[in-house]
């Protein structure tokens, strides 16, 4: 399996890598470093920092919960969940995915598209750039991971926050996990 990835280091958060990133848990644990590192930077970019900024226009001051779930709500509302191609793992970077949010808005293009993973690390960089600390959750189904989330540190209790499915909540999080693999970003 390849994983093209936007890079994540200082200025090239707008390009594409692929790496060989094999197959099971290995390639899985590979993927979420990834996403963890693309966190971190992501979350210190001005460009993050003002959409945040903007997503919590309307909210009260240190109203830590209302501002986690206005983040949740921006990008459940404005990426469309599409799985990844075939054969291949994708991480898109929050400025591309920004980018493809203001086209959007302006009526430009489509509404962007994003799995998981692209969504997971877009909430979770912009909930990082405004001081909540964050953890990417990895669950598995049937013993396989398969799905990937975040989760948000909001007045002393860990909230989920899974934005994939347009009819769920802040705080919603799927039964029947029979696995999982947390890694703080």
């Amino acid at each position: 399996m390849h994983i093209p990835l936007r890079s994540a280091i200082g200025e090239a958060l707008d390009t594409k890598q692929e790496a060989e990133i094999g197959h099971g848990d290995h390639a899985i644990s590979t993927t979420v470093q990834h996403m963890a590192q693309i966190i971190n930077l992501s979350s210190k970019n001005p460009l993050v920092r003002e959409w945040a900024r903007t997503i919590l226009a309307g909210v009260m001051v240190n109203a830590k919960h209302d501002e986690a779930q206005a983040i949740h709500n921006f990008v459940r509302d404005h990426i469309r969940y599409t799985r990844d191609p075939y054969g291949w793992e994708y991480i898109q970077t929050p400025p591309v995915l920004l980018g493809g949010i203001e086209e959007y808005l302006k009526r430009r293009a489509a509404r962007p598209i994003g799995d998981c993973d692209d969504m997971t690390v877009l909430s979770l960089s912009l909930m990082k750039s405004v001081g909540f600390p964050v953890v990417i959750k990895t669950v598995g189904y049937n013993g396989r991971f398969s799905h990937v989330y975040g989760m948000v540190h909001v007045n002393g209790k860990w909230i989920v926050t899974d934005t994939v499915r347009p009819d769920k909540w802040f705080g919603w999080e799927a039964p029947g996990v029979t696995r999982v693999m947390e890694v703080q970003a």
